[in-house]
């Protein structure tokens, strides 16, 4: 009896050990035989462009910069977003120290938007070539970023709204086509005129009618011979449905769809790995959770985005719960200040004692999160709080002592 006790033991070890070092391979109902959880943040919006552009690599051929306060520039210029030129947001003023490093690690800088967005003083600081892309508006400058792509087809999105316009990322650059934005019931002159001049063959309006009026659609396909709408019940449910028309990945990264920045940012990744963004909150879980199941059917790889006030314990214990995956490895890497993640991974969010306990985290509501057709779905200028401080306060003293930890076989 003792004899296989001890066995028992000595196996136990021995799989751990293995699993730390990557060797395990598990038959499941994924694809894959393993879920690669990976977080990435900094300390503030800005920042966690930052850390996500760094997955790119080092070296830049441009950077991307837009205002990481407003969401309009930033949304329209993701079609100019490749895998190596990079989204960074700034505040508009200044330059951060590790912006202006990843400035100097480029050839070239395209400013997105007036000097309302991006001032004059910051453009003059650069110290490299520069390219300006901006219009009177937002709604002109969405056009003139969609005309230097000059592209036959565009997605249609609201300029007021940001929810349903956040997941228009993914088919803007899986199918390279330009995001024009457009106010909810009438209709620019400038993007009326881009459509009557540029022989659009075809537009995609994301989100319901609360974002894009019914009688914007209706202007466009008396312009447009193919005009299509997605739209759900909600942002997330909206998310689901531009996600259903990406076709194959293996990859998904997961943003808040409770603010803008994070989801923003995660165009750099978007753009690298061809993978789409799903926008979860921490609210709602049972169709969190429905739509993270169905998301992650046939992924190797999930990138959650922001900190743990973006994109919470909740939904990171919903990955690997996921009762479709009731064995597999979940690699935890910590990107959190350290771009490709240095030498060492960490869990990012919770302790091992939490995984081996499955204590049940409870985390606090947060407000309404609107959507397609909801009340609440307009601006919220808040946006992220993409690895906010006392959220990457509390990563640190949870994995103090933690490296390259992996989970296996939790249900």
């Amino acid at each position: 009896m003792k004899k296989n006790r001890m066995n028992f033991f000595i196996i136990l070890s021995l799989s751990l050990l293995l699993s730390s070092m990557g060797y395990v391979s598990m038959q499941n109902a994924n694809a894959y035989s393993k879920i690669n959880l990976r977080r990435i943040s900094g300390i503030n919006r800005y920042q966690t462009s930052i850390e996500v552009s760094k997955i790119l690599g080092k070296k830049y051929r441009k950077i991307i910069l837009a205002n990481g306060n407003q969401y309009p520039d930033a949304l329209s210029g993701g079609i100019l977003v490749t895998e190596d030129s990079p989204l960074i947001l700034t505040n508009g003023k200044t330059l951060t120290k590790d912006i202006k490093e990843a400035i100097n690690n480029s050839y070239e800088v395209v400013i997105l938007g007036g000097e309302n967005s991006i001032s004059s003083e910051l453009e003059n600081s650069i110290g490299k070539k520069t390219t300006r892309i901006a219009g009177k508006n937002r709604y002109e400058t969405s056009i003139k970023i969609a005309e230097s792509v000059n592209k036959d087809e565009v997605i249609i999105v609201s300029g007021e709204k940001f929810p349903d316009a956040l997941s228009a990322t993914s088919l803007s650059q899986k199918y390279s086509k330009p995001i024009v934005l457009t106010q909810s019931d009438i209709m620019p002159n400038t993007v009326d005129n881009f459509i009557n001049t540029r022989n659009i063959k075809k537009a995609t309006i994301i989100g319901g009618e609360k974002s894009v009026s019914k009688s914007i659609e209706k202007k466009i396909k008396s312009k447009v011979e193919n005009v299509d709408r997605i739209a759900g019940s909600n942002r997330y449910d909206t998310s689901m449905k531009i996600l259903k028309r990406f076709g194959n990945y293996d990859k998904l990264i997961l943003a808040s769809g409770e603010g803008f920045a994070d989801a923003l940012s995660s165009t750099s990744l978007v753009a690298k790995y061809k993978s789409p963004i799903l926008l979860v909150n921490s609210n709602n879980q049972d169709e969190m959770k429905r739509n993270i199941e169905e998301a992650t059917k046939n992924v190797k790889d999930v990138f959650l985005i922001g900190g743990m006030n973006s994109v919470s314990n909740n939904i990171e214990k919903t990955l690997y719960k996921n009762e479709k995956n009731k064995e597999f490895i979940d690699n935890r890497n910590s990107f959190t200040g350290t771009g490709s993640g240095g030498s060492k991974s960490e869990v990012s969010s919770i302790s091992k004692s939490d995984v081996i306990s499955e204590t049940k985290l409870v985390e606090k509501s947060k407000t309404n999160p609107g959507g397609t057709n909801e009340t609440n779905s307009g601006e919220v200028n808040t946006g992220s709080s993409g690895g906010n401080t006392q959220g990457e306060n509390h990563d640190k003293q949870t994995i103090e002592n933690i490296e390259d930890f992996h989970v296996v076989s939790i249900k």
